[in-house]
């Protein structure tokens, strides 16, 4: 093997390696991405479920106050009743 040949041997392996660097860290990369996707994903869900959550709150302070005023209203035919 000529110097030359030798040379060009050593150049394609550091060529590799490199690549693999780079794939590696295009891989780790990636990951990251699909990481930080399913952190807002997850994120998303909590929020409609948050937002489910707020909606039930509010029916059931609507039928909260709509008990009230149907015991203010039995209270007073109540006390009509008596006189």
């Amino acid at each position: 093997m000529s110097k030359n040949e030798h040379n060009d041997h050593h150049g394609t392996g550091a060529k590799f390696l490199v690549a693999g660097g780079f794939i590696s860290s295009l891989g780790e990369f990636i990951q990251a991405i699909g990481g930080s996707l399913l952190a807002v994903e997850k994120m998303r869900a909590h929020k409609k479920i948050e937002k489910q959550f707020n909606h039930k709150i509010n029916d059931l302070e609507k039928e909260i106050h709509y008990l009230k005023e149907e015991m203010k209203e039995m209270k007073k035919m109540k006390k009509s009743d008596m006189k």
